[in-house]
């Protein structure tokens, strides 16, 4: 009853707030403003347009949103009242120093009011992602011309090298969080710290995964891709991964990197550096490969260094890039290890981020294992067109960036959030459309560029659209993934996947039971895309504004 009580009060003097500014979006005229009303009129006037409804969902709601200590919006007015004197004082007093720096201006910068200057940041977001698949491309193909079982080696090792690589992501995901909050804040200071911290802790963490890749690759080979048909790919595939391990420092590190520049949008400087990497790689493959005779070995080399190039480059942007009021990005390197509580901050920011991956990696490589025992049939073609779907997807991961790096730029507009957030659905939806359809033409119409079997053919063919389906809903449910991420609900993401995963494989096991064969496994996979975007999408837009009063209380 006291909440109730409470609820009802502050939006009687939210009502009076607003009367007394003489804004006409409660529905006055300017005739019948506030101005020159008695009090006790004013807030007879605020009873009728505000205590309308169910008030035990009116005070529930107004609980919620005054627990997070910042302003409600209920689609007619803004409302500042929920936010005490001091803090309005300086709020307006910090957005009137900063200037360029205010969230406002910096929500304008990234596209928030306008969906043109919104996609001029998707675009290079969206190259920095797709480069890394076409540096694998690249190796397949230079090594794929000159040998068939170092080309065939060469998808164990880079299994072992990237995959380790990608769970580790996580760290990117909280390094873009932190670093946006900071900037979006106008704390310079505080950002350059957390960039120095992430890049300390990039190296730790790549010096180990480094040393447990070249110490453990041999076993880790032989127990996984060992056998009476591939026992011959174990030794070449062990130097492949233990010359890539040497750079796995410097991959860590153009991950986190990468992600700082994200959290300040600006995606043209790592795009450069993947960019200036790409070139690297390219010819290295060339030289070595092809000119040296070095095959498999040859790869490596130019990848790694690639790695040292792309990694060194962006460290130094870093380090002379300046934000708008002057400060530098990056101060200076870390001179020593990170201490245990800055080790331990970047592990709970990223601790349900690399779990939720791992969640999803594990989904993934279950379908994987189910297509492949099926027949030899079934699993070359399922591995083609999931080479495709991947290279593809990554449209979607960096559709999941721009939303880590964009919303928190809104400031404490709850319609400017959602506004925002409807906008990047729109984009991920033509971003989708886009890569379903030419993920389906190019099984259809090119499917001799990677086999000469009919018969793997004919289920390339078959399987094409449903793949298409799941590209289409992939994009878009990844926005709404990072929509949350921003809101820091990562814990509520990693039970919602799991308990998606978990239904998803039931439904699988139910459908292979009528023989549909590999296309089973593509079903599966949209329906979790669909769960995911519809769990997801409902949380965020839930009334009770769980999941924006979490992104508010850190804007």
């Amino acid at each position: 009853m006291e909440g109730l009580v409470v609820g009802a009060r502050q939006r009687i003097r939210c009502a009076e707030f607003a009367l007394a500014r003489q804004q006409p979006r409660v529905g006055l005229s300017a005739a019948s403003s506030a101005k020159g009303r008695p009090r006790g009129a004013s807030a007879s006037l605020a009873r009728r347009i505000f205590c309308r409804g169910s008030p035990s969902r009116s005070g529930r709601r107004e609980q919620n949103l005054a627990r997070t200590g910042r302003h409600a919006s209920w689609g007619v007015v803004r409302c500042d009242c929920a936010i005490s004197t001091p803090a309005r004082e300086r709020d307006a007093g910090a957005s009137e120093d900063d200037g360029e720096s205010s969230p406002e201006t910096i929500h304008a910068r990234t596209g928030g009011g306008n969906l043109v200057e919104m996609l001029k940041f998707v675009v290079p977001s969206v190259g920095i992602w797709v480069a890394n698949p076409l540096l694998s491309l690249v190796d397949t193909m230079v090594v794929g011309a000159t040998s068939t079982v170092q080309l065939a080696a060469l998808g164990p090792g880079t299994v072992l090298c990237d995959y380790l690589g990608f769970i580790f992501t996580g760290l990117a995901v909280a390094t873009t969080g932190m670093v946006a909050r900071a900037s979006s804040q106008g704390k310079a200071r505080e950002l350059s710290n957390i960039v120095r911290n992430a890049v300390a802790v990039a190296i730790v963490v790549g010096l180990v995964l480094a040393i447990v890749q070249f110490l453990g690759c041999q076993v880790l080979l032989e127990a996984f891709f060992s056998g009476s048909t591939s026992g011959a790919l174990v030794s070449p595939a062990v130097d492949y991964t233990r010359i890539r391990s040497l750079a796995t420092p410097a991959a860590i590190l153009l991950i986190v990197t990468q992600a700082a520049c994200m959290g300040v949008r600006e995606p043209w400087i790592p795009l450069k550096a993947v960019a200036l990497a790409a070139l690297v790689n390219l010819i290295g493959d060339l030289v070595l490969c092809i000119g040296f005779g070095m095959g498999i070995h040859g790869a490596a080399i130019a990848t790694a260094v690639a790695q040292f190039v792309s990694s060194a480059l962006l460290v130094r942007s870093l380090l002379r890039y300046k934000t708008e009021d002057g400060a530098r990005l990056l101060e200076e390197l870390p001179r020593s290890l990170p201490t245990f509580s800055v080790v331990r901050e970047f592990l709970v920011q990223a601790g349900p981020a690399v779990l939720l991956i791992f969640l999803k990696v594990a989904f993934v490589s279950t379908l994987t294992m189910f297509a492949t025992v099926q027949s030899p049939v079934c699993a070359a073609a399922f591995a083609v067109m999931m080479s495709i779907y991947s290279f593809f997807a990554v449209f979607g991961d960096a559709m999941s960036t721009v939303a880590q790096s964009i919303l928190p730029s809104c400031g404490r507009d709850v319609r400017s959030i959602r506004r925002t957030f409807l906008k990047l659905v729109l984009i991920a939806m033509g971003i989708g459309l886009f890569n379903g359809t030419l993920s389906c033409i190019i099984p259809l119409a090119f499917p001799s560029a990677f086999t000469s079997s009919a018969e793997v053919i004919e289920l390339m063919k078959t399987t094409a659209p449903v793949m298409c389906i799941a590209l289409l809903i992939h994009t878009t449910s990844m926005v709404t993934e990072g929509t949350l991420m921003a809101c820091r609900e990562s814990f509520y993401m990693v039970r919602a996947i799991a308990m998606n995963a978990v239904a998803c494989l039931g439904v699988y096991f139910l459908l292979q039971q009528q023989g549909s064969g590999v296309a089973v496994v593509w079903t599966v996979i949209t329906l979790f895309h669909t769960i995911r975007l519809t769990v997801n999408s409902t949380r965020f837009m839930a009334r009770d504004g769980k999941a924006v009063g979490k992104l508010l209380s850190v804007a």
